[in-house]
């Protein structure tokens, strides 16, 4: 169902401890045969990652430029709160996708004018324009037909915001679940970026000034924490587990243009341990910005569907 491909970084044998080649195997469409819905979708992110290398041409000095502006975005990510899917925000496929994007079209820049292109590309996206590596709609010989994302066909699927699609078969929106005022951010922050860009190459700032501290909490006067309690790990674990998946429900139901209300998420908890040690905590804060004409807000009916566990 798969052909091999080998490398010549060696490794230790098992058996007679000598050194052998690494043996990596290549998953091609044929793996797909047979696969209900559920098994394709599992092997996606494996086939993703091979489609992202392959994309390059094998090329080490591209790969290695690819590596080294995904590293830079998604800790750039990650010190401005944008890194999280499961909160609504971009993860490590969705950012891998975006610098593959860039990298194709600029096969032989380095990585230092990479990342200005990045930013300077996705701070003037017009979303919900769709991000494209391929468009493979057609399933290979032999795999049955499967759902694809299709904003003609699909209702649901004419409704998202930010679409990066996987370049495998079947082609799916693998950022489904952003929502308004993640995108909201996520838009800010590019554009930020971006601009700080512009300083770095006419040398006016450094590189660190993108890695530096957000200032997300010195930019908005409200703002809603939600602590997450535990008096042990195990049932902290669990409990956490539990309100994390649910954290997008809170943001969604924060974002209230009847109420005047809109929500500005920080894709990052604080844990600590409180009362000598005795309590585990983990806090989550979004900012909240009212309208001008907003006298009072109840924010009780906003928070009803992620307090229904």
């Amino acid at each position: 169902l798969s052909e091999q491909r080998t490398k010549t970084t060696p490794s230790l044998s098992d058996d007679d401890n000598e050194l052998g080649e690494r043996i990596e195997m290549t998953v091609d469409d044929t793996v797909l045969i047979g696969l209900d819905e559920t098994s394709v979708r599992s092997v996606n992110g494996v086939r993703v990652a091979q489609f992202l290398v392959d994309l390059l041409d094998g090329d080490n000095v591209r790969l290695d430029n690819f590596r080294l502006t995904l590293r830079a975005v998604k800790e750039w990510a990650r010190v401005h709160g944008l890194y999280a899917n499961v909160l609504g925000f971009l993860g490590g496929v969705n950012w891998a996708i975006l610098v593959c994007w860039v990298c194709k079209r600029h096969p032989d820049a380095p990585a230092s004018k990479l990342l200005p292109l990045f930013f300077r590309t996705f701070a003037n996206w017009k979303w919900p324009s769709p991000v494209y590596l391929s468009k493979q709609n057609h399933p290979p010989n032999g795999v049955r037909p499967l759902p694809i994302w299709d904003p003609k066909e699909n209702y649901r699927d004419a409704k998202h915001l930010l679409p990066i699609i996987t370049p495998c078969y079947p082609p799916m929106n693998s950022s489904y679940n952003v929502g308004e005022p993640q995108l909201r951010r996520l838009r800010d922050e590019l554009w930020r970026a971006s601009k700080l860009c512009d300083d770095i190459l006419s040398g006016r700032k450094e590189w660190d000034v993108l890695f530096e501290g957000n200032d997300f909490f010195t930019q908005h006067r409200n703002y809603l924490q939600v602590n997450i309690i535990g008096t042990n790990e195990d049932e902290f674990r669990s409990w956490f587990g539990l309100c994390e998946s649910r954290m997008r429900v809170l943001i969604a139901g924060l974002e209230s243009p009847i109420a005047g209300v809109r929500s500005y998420p920080f894709a990052k908890f604080f844990h600590r341990r409180e009362e000598d040690g005795e309590k585990y905590v983990s806090s989550f804060f979004v900012a909240l910005r009212f309208a001008h004409s907003a006298k009072r807000v109840d924010l009780g009916p906003l928070i009803d569907d992620f307090l229904q566990v």
